[in-house]
């Protein structure tokens, strides 16, 4: 469990890291969605894009693994296989 705390702090700080220096080289004038504010090159939208994308399927595992962990394959359901 340490182990997931300790991963919640380096993103929490790489987070406020980023948000903290991006505020301060750009002010307000980025707007609330940052993707919006990406205009060209195409490939760096694209990569934007990816990021989001691969973000939000590692935090599927984090959430989901608690879930996993807690339930052991006698609480689940038989599962009938016909041959």
């Amino acid at each position: 469990m340490f182990s997931v705390h300790a991963a919640f702090v380096v993103t929490a700080v790489a987070y406020f890291a980023v948000s903290i220096s991006g505020f301060w080289a750009f002010g307000t004038a980025v707007p609330s969605n940052v993707l919006d504010a990406i205009s060209q090159p195409d490939g760096a939208i694209t990569a934007a894009h990816l990021a989001v994308v691969l973000h939000v399927l590692a935090s599927y595992q984090v959430r989901t693994g608690r879930l996993h962990t807690t339930l052991s394959p006698s609480d689940l359901p038989a599962v009938v296989v016909l041959h």
